[in-house]
């Protein structure tokens, strides 16, 4: 193991040609191979042990005294170069396919902290939080499946393998039924540490008496998440006390206006999630496309037509791929990603992300409705930290909610290619990977000042990774908040009077 790679050696050296000496390198952050060596000329026994110094590997030979006179040899050999990194999203997949799982995706989101400019210090933070992992959040799936495996179990209508996922499946039961949408264990674990890291990275913002607020929309996980990150900021300060603690329906309006029970939400944008309109089309053709769903069925139901009978089968063969993604988001995991073939996970990440980006990005078909809404979540977020400076508060105030709503925010924020309009599947994936909205991701807004400037600055990270922004930077990803607030409270004005011109369109234009 050498900076975050792990070096191994396999081969039998000149005692067999067709085995010869190999090395390779694996990347433990890409997860990846980046390195694959030959070097049966140069290590001509059999390799056993590589050590990495200097920039040079020594590698030790296996010399078996029976087989030959040979005494031990250490070989000196260059470091291997890297194959270059591809810019491909799917090979993204290729390398880690938990990453196909997308919105279900559970990754390290801890990164360094960037030095802030000569003299500043951070003393507020505001931002917007998803939950972190959770159950699938629907009472379809699990009944779904369970049912569907288990009246073939019983009626032999499983192939050899149906039934070894039925074997897998069953006794897990327990670990998903009447669970739908909790938050998991791993939620729990990855968001407190969230509050940690924020102490921690952060210690400024929490000296003295901060001004502490947090709000979560109205559902359980969310205000779970919420609780989870109040007590991982506690653990560290435990003097601390709240302002406000909230979740409420009431919040909607600004932390998820694409909610089912927001208050004030249109019929209109409704229609727009929903299955009739243009973009959902486009989807449901994409699966014919690029997926043969009836040769799933057949490698796991003998006879196929007995669940066509009572199931849609391009129903049920999504809930089978969200049952997937699901258990990296478990601590007892039973995964199945094998049910899909490769092309078949590649071809399924390439059409949900198609899904979020006509739901909740720069899809043309929806006319700016899509990701628009989310404005109204950027502006509450703004006029939330400008409130508090003009009352110079120090502290954070944070609010928490979903998936969709994070993707939209950065949409307006027209952060890297977020913004960038698509109208297929493939283009889409150049713009979005939906996986980079994990469990527990968040935009954080760190604000920072100096004794000796009037200029207050601001950086945007998501998943604790600095964002570049389409203003002019002081330095590196650190703006001025002036700037940043007028440019976006414009942009946010410019975006709610084209919410008030779609309104009035027909929902055949959609």
């Amino acid at each position: 193991m050498h900076d975050g790679k792990i070096y191994f050696c396999f081969g039998v050296g000149k005692q067999d040609d067709s085995r010869p000496s190999c090395i390779r390198v694996y990347d433990t952050d890409r997860r990846t191979i980046t390195a694959r060596y030959n070097v049966q000329e140069q290590v001509i026994y059999e390799p056993e042990d590589i050590v990495v110094k200097d920039g040079v590997m020594y590698v030790n030979t296996n010399t078996n005294a029976k087989k030959t006179s040979d005494l031990p040899c250490i070989f000196k050999l260059s470091l291997p170069k890297e194959k270059p990194v591809t810019e491909n999203p799917l090979d993204e997949i290729r390398r880690d396919p938990e990453r196909a799982g997308g919105v279900y995706y559970v990754t390290d989101l801890s990164h360094p902290v960037t030095p802030a400019p000569k003299g500043y210090t951070p003393f507020y933070i505001n931002g917007y939080f998803r939950h972190g992992a959770r159950q699938i959040d629907d009472e379809v799936t699990y009944p779904a499946i369970y049912g569907v495996l288990e009246k073939a179990h019983a009626t032999n209508n499983l192939t050899d393998f149906g039934k070894a996922l039925y074997e897998r499946l069953e006794p897990f039961k327990k670990n998903v039924f009447y669970k739908e949408g909790d938050l998991t264990q791993i939620g729990y674990r990855q968001t407190r540490e969230i509050g940690r890291r924020m102490v921690q990275n952060y210690p400024e913002v929490f000296e003295g008496h901060p001004y502490l607020k947090t709000n979560a929309t109205n559902v359980l996980r969310v205000a779970a998440t919420m609780q989870s990150v109040n007590s991982g900021i506690l653990s560290l300060r435990p003097g601390l006390e709240w302002a406000e603690i909230d979740n409420s329906r009431s919040f909607l309006t600004t932390l998820n206006p694409y909610g089912n029970v927001c208050p004030g939400r249109s019929p209109l944008d409704k229609y727009i999630l929903g299955k009739e309109n243009s973009w959902y089309k486009k989807y449901r053709s994409y699966i014919d496309e690029k997926l043969d769903v009836d040769a799933f069925f057949r490698r796991l139901f003998i006879d196929v037509t007995q669940v066509e009978s009572e199931y849609d089968k391009y129903d049920l063969i999504h809930r089978f791929w969200l049952m997937a993604s699901l258990m990296q988001c478990l601590d007892r995991q039973v995964p199945i990603w094998d049910i899909f073939t490769e092309e078949e996970i590649l071809a399924w990440a390439e059409i949900e992300n198609y899904k979020y980006f006509a739901q909740k990005g720069p899809e043309p078909v929806s006319h700016g409705r899509s990701w628009g809404l989310a404005s109204r979540t950027l502006r509450h977020l703004l006029d939330e930290s400008a409130e508090d400076l003009v009352r110079k508060r120090h502290g954070i105030n944070l609010n928490f909610g979903h998936d969709g709503v994070l993707m939209a925010i950065l949409t307006n924020l027209q952060a890297g290619t977020w913004a960038r309009e698509a109208s297929n599947s493939k283009e889409a994936l150049q713009s979005w990977k939906y996986w980079d909205i994990p469990m527990g991701a968040n935009l954080q807004m760190i604000f920072y000042q100096s004794e000796g400037n009037p200029d207050v600055l601001v950086k945007f990270m998501l998943n604790e990774k600095d964002l570049r922004l389409p203003l002019e930077a002081v330095e590196a990803s650190y703006y001025k908040w002036n700037e940043v607030y007028k440019f976006y409270i414009e942009h946010c004005d410019k975006v709610e009077k084209s919410l008030a011109e779609t309104l009035k369109l027909s929902y055949e234009d959609f």
